[in-house]
């Protein structure tokens, strides 16, 4: 296996075809659910190649007292100098039964069970930092998720998020999503969208054979609420969506580091302030209004 990890490092998955990548995707996130966490919640003592650059990125940017939300068994390692309280949508045992190729006792004990699109347990402006990995292709609403993070977090907090690339999973198939999407799911709630997103994920995930079935199987799902990727990104797309969020929220935050991590893509973000806010839209309006004269 170290020999196998070797070979793949040696090799960049961005030149690989799409089958190559895709198979590829897939064992590395079935290494990632069954990674191992030690006692301290957190401290990984996995050799995970995904591993080394957030750990980097942890160190540098978390400090204080912070949230995980959806942590699984693979809690994102921090440093001393951060504090994390554990956020799921269900309790350790709903989660065992959710995710039955899980051990119980490798899931990262919960501290609060609430929606973590919406956080309604957790103080506005009470949070140095929230981490979210593999998180946000499971939201129904991106935007109002984002929106409701940069609530909870300080002024100067910050967002720790990571996706999936779509081109090295089992999404690769899937479209990827369309700015105007996420907003009709912001404005119009995501259940104008739901069953869409359940009957691609019958047909191009599980990859079922008729449409009767795929119609039953996305009918399952969704009764029992089952948590698939109801959207996805590559690198490129990734930033192009947090530009226009910027934009769409009325620049509430900075993004301080974006960069490529094997299958996934990492995004580090920082709540502005009233007066760079203020800059930031006024900036935005000047390059609408100069695309508009062109």
């Amino acid at each position: 296996m170290q020999a196998e990890d070797e070979r793949r490092r040696s090799r960049s998955p961005l030149s690989w075809g799409k089958r190559e990548t895709t198979a590829w995707g897939r064992d590395l996130l079935r290494r990632w659910r069954r990674g191992a966490t030690d006692a301290s919640r957190g401290r990984s003592a996995s050799r995970d190649p995904l591993d080394p650059v957030r750990r980097r990125l942890s160190a540098q940017y978390l400090r204080g007292d912070g949230l995980e939300i959806g942590a699984l068994h693979r809690p994102l390692w921090v440093s001393e100098a951060a504090r994390v309280r554990y956020l799921d949508r269900l309790d350790v045992d709903q989660l065992t039964q959710h995710y039955p190729d899980i051990d119980r006792a490798e899931m990262t004990p919960i501290d609060i069970v609430d929606d973590g699109e919406t956080l309604g347990s957790i103080e506005d402006d009470s949070l140095d930092f929230i981490i979210a990995n593999h998180q946000l292709e499971h939201c129904e609403n991106p935007l109002g998720s984002l929106r409701t993070h940069l609530r909870k977090v300080k002024t100067g907090g910050v967002l720790y998020y990571a996706i999936p690339d779509r081109r090295y999973t089992f999404d690769a198939d899937r479209d990827l999503v369309e700015f105007d999407h996420l907003v009709r799911d912001d404005r119009e709630g995501p259940e104008v969208s739901r069953r869409e997103h359940y009957l691609e994920w019958s047909r191009l995930v599980n990859k079922l054979p008729t449409e009767a079935a795929i119609e039953a199987d996305a009918a399952h799902l969704m009764r029992i609420q089952y948590s698939i990727h109801f959207h996805v990104w590559d690198f490129e797309s990734f930033g192009v969506f947090l530009d226009d969020a910027a934009r769409y929220l009325e620049e509430p935050f900075r993004v301080l580091d974006l960069l490529r991590n094997e299958s996934e893509n990492i995004a580090v973000l920082r709540r502005c302030t009233p007066v760079e806010r203020w800059l930031g839209a006024l900036r935005s309006r000047r390059r609408d209004g100069a695309r508009g004269s062109v």
